[in-house]
């Protein structure tokens, strides 16, 4: 099992483009090696229509490390189950910020 994190932004043809300018994609895939688990990401980030920037973050985990109020140990769960999980931490464009100011 593999934690990564990535920060990425819509595509111009993502339905997503036009609200979110951005996000951390926090993804924990259920994967044999690191490399398997980078591909297994960009691959389904780029399906859901979102570019990666960079890499932010990647480490292998363990279940039995995670205490059971940690919020990630549904996640990590869920991807022994699932393969793969995904949650993206996104923010506002700033056209819609402003829209917000007035």
């Amino acid at each position: 099992m593999f934690y990564l994190q990535y920060e990425g932004f819509p595509a111009s043809t993502s339905d997503d483009f036009e609200d979110w300018a951005g996000a951390y994609i926090n993804c924990w895939i259920n994967a044999s090696s690191i490399e398997q688990a980078k591909k297994i990401a960009e691959n389904t980030i780029s399906s859901d229509g979102w570019i990666i920037r960079s890499l932010e973050k990647s480490r292998p985990i363990v279940e039995k490390d995670y205490e059971t109020s940690n919020r990630s140990l549904k996640f990590i769960q869920e991807a022994q189950e699932d393969g793969d999980v995904y949650v993206f931490h996104a923010w506002r464009n700033e056209a819609e910020k402003n829209e917000f100011k007035q």
